[in-house]
């Protein structure tokens, strides 16, 4: 389930930290979030994504964020 696929994640963070891997791996953790509905922390996820590499598809990932906090 999802919260496996979180827990695997933040597992995988100390082995790609430094790389361009953990900006992938808060973006999966940022959907993983999203799609559990808690926004905030998929809204922290992607932020750390972007800070570490500005790339459209997280940027992308941000507005959806963005635009369901706003319905909210």
């Amino acid at each position: 389930d999802r919260n496996d696929g979180i827990k695997a994640e933040e597992e995988s963070l100390e082995y790609v930290k430094g790389t361009v891997n953990e900006a992938s791996a808060y973006y999966v953790m940022s959907e993983l979030y999203f799609q559990n509905k808690n926004i905030k922390m998929a809204n922290e996820c992607i932020e750390k994504s972007i800070a570490l590499f500005d790339k459209k598809s997280y940027r992308d990932q941000k507005a959806k964020i963005n635009k369901q906090e706003a319905k909210n």
